[in-house]
């Protein structure tokens, strides 16, 4: 993998699953039902309308006006969100096609900052760190990714190596053993926690290529 890439080496294959997407079925009250002990008709739907039109002659203009206020701030507000989400995903593809390292992660740097709830796009910015040497921004960045978003196992996974690779075995054990028991069906993860246990350690890219290549081997299609 060219050292400027910031393709995500743990990002599975097309069409994979990481877990339940679909919610039980519940049931849905009849949302045209009366509450027990009223009685729905024609008698009772006048009465109700010519109140609240009542009620809205007798209102003066002047107490809309915060009521309208508050839509038109919750609206803008709604609008800078969703602007804030585009330019974050925008600077995430450019980082993707960066003619080198250094404009990728300022490219993943801004991304970051326009979408702060976005854990993926720090974990890789700390992943293009590591791979430029950067071992102390690598760490520094895959606890802010875990601090936006506490059960991704990738990023734990790659602190605890960083963890292990700088001697701190227990820390490195206490990572990596939380990454097995957030994705406790992905086996290359226990070989992982195996060997820094052992004081062993571990090449992070060579551990994301493996689960990898099992992903895509597990969710290809079966040959007729």
């Amino acid at each position: 993998m060219p050292l400027g890439s910031t393709e995500d080496p743990w990002a599975a294959p097309a069409g994979a699953s990481t877990g339940p997407t679909a919610a039980p079925l519940g049931s849905t009250p009849d949302a045209w039902g009366a509450p027990a002990g009223t009685t729905a008709g024609p008698s009772a739907a006048p009465r109700g309308v010519a109140a609240g039109l009542a009620d809205r002659a007798a209102a003066p203009a002047g107490s809309r006006v915060p009521r309208i206020a508050g839509i038109a701030v919750a609206a803008l507000l709604c609008t800078l969100a969703f602007a804030s989400l585009g330019v974050s995903s925008r600077a995430g593809r450019q980082a993707e096609v960066a003619p080198d390292p250094g404009t990728a992660a300022r490219a993943l740097d801004r991304a970051a900052t326009w979408n702060p709830f976005d854990g993926d796009v720090v974990r890789r910015r700390a992943v293009l760190a590591r791979r430029l040497g950067d071992a102390a921004g690598a760490r520094s960045g895959l606890e802010d990714a875990l601090r936006r978003a506490p059960d991704d196992w990738v990023a734990r996974t790659e602190l605890g190596i960083a963890a292990a690779t700088a001697g701190e075995r227990d820390a490195a054990v206490r990572q990596i053993g939380r990454a097995v028991a957030l994705n406790p069906r992905e086996p290359v993860l226990r070989d992982v926690l195996r060997l820094v246990r052992a004081g062993r350690t571990v090449d992070p890219d060579l551990v994301a290529r493996r689960i990898a290549e099992r992903s895509a081997r597990r969710f290809s299609p079966t040959q007729p």
